[in-house]
C-alpha cells in the first residue's frame, strides 16, 4: 500500500511497530494461562492426597486381633463389620492396664502393657475410631471422647470338676507374680496330669523330691498377650514350670 501511495512509508512502520509491540503481550498471556493450568491441576492432586485416607498397619498386628477388634466394635456401634475399615494399625507401650484411655476414679496395675492403637473408619470415611488393645482380644477397648468403652471377648470358661480350683489358685499366684489384677488373667486350659514324682514336672536342682507318682494338672494362664505354664497337685500346691 504504501508503494501504491494509499499510505506513507512513515504510517506503515508506525504500523509494523505498534504490531510488533502487541506480540508480547500475547504471549505473556499465553504463558500466564499455562501456568494457571498447571497450578490448577497441582492443586487438585494435593485435595486429592489431602482427603485420601493414608493406610499405616504394623506387620506386627495378629490379623485375629485387628478382627476380633472390627467385630466388636461393629457390635457396639450395631454396623456391619463389611463397613469399617482399618485404617492404621500402630504397636505401642501402653504405660499401665488402662491402655491409654482410663477411666475416672478407676485404679490399673502400674506395669506397662504391650498392644496395639487401631483406628477404623465408617463407610463414609468421615467419623474415626479408636481400639486400644492388649496383645489379645482379651483386652480390647474403644476410646470415644477419652472415655473407655469395653470391647474385650471373654476368654473361655475354666473346665469344670476338680480343676477349676487349681486353676484360679495359678491365677492368683500369677497375678501375684505380675502384679495385675486377677480378672486380667485368663485360664486357657487345665489338663490332667500324672506328675512322676512330687515336684510335678518341675524339679529345681538341689532339692530332693517323694518318687510316687503325683496326680495334677497341667494350667495354661495368659496375661498380657502371654501364655504362663503351672503344674499342680490336685490339693493346694501349685508352681510356675515355665521359668529358665
Amino acid at each position: 500500500m504504501a508503494l501504491h501511495g494509499h499510505i506513507t512509508i512513515g504510517t506503515f512502520l508506525a504500523f509494523a511497530t505498534y504490531l510488533g509491540q502487541l506480540v508480547s503481550p500475547v504471549r505473556q498471556v499465553t504463558a500466564l494461562l499455562s501456568i494457571g493450568q498447571q497450578a490448577r491441576a497441582g492443586v487438585e492432586r494435593v485435595l486429592e492426597v489431602i482427603d485420601s485416607s493414608p493406610q499405616v498397619i504394623d506387620p506386627a498386628a495378629p490379623s485375629e486381633l485387628v478382627g476380633a477388634a472390627q467385630a466388636q466394635l461393629a457390635l457396639y456401634l450395631k454396623a456391619s463389620p463389611a463397613d469399617l475399615t482399618l485404617q492404621s494399625a500402630n504397636a505401642q507401650q501402653w504405660p499401665d492396664g488402662a491402655l491409654g484411655c482410663p477411666q475416672d476414679g478407676q485404679a490399673y496395675p502400674q506395669v506397662v502393657t504391650p498392644g496395639f492403637l487401631l483406628i477404623f473408619t465408617d463407610a463414609a470415611q468421615s467419623v474415626q475410631h479408636a481400639v486400644h488393645t492388649g496383645r489379645s482380644a482379651t483386652q480390647m477397648l474403644l476410646c470415644a471422647r477419652g472415655r473407655p468403652i469395653n470391647l474385650s471377648v471373654q476368654p473361655a470358661a475354666a473346665p469344670a470338676g476338680p480343676g477349676v480350683r487349681m486353676g484360679e489358685l495359678a491365677r492368683a499366684a500369677l497375678a501375684q507374680e505380675l502384679a495385675v489384677a486377677e480378672a486380667d488373667i485368663a485360664i486357657v486350659t487345665v489338663e490332667e496330669n500324672e506328675w512322676r514324682d512330687s515336684s510335678l514336672g518341675c524339679p529345681k536342682p538341689g532339692m530332693n523330691y517323694l518318687q510316687v507318682i503325683t496326680p495334677g494338672y497341667k494350667i495354661i494362664l495368659e496375661a498380657q498377650g502371654k501364655r504362663y505354664e503351672f503344674h499342680s497337685d490336685t490339693n493346694r500346691r501349685v508352681v510356675r514350670c515355665d521359668k529358665p
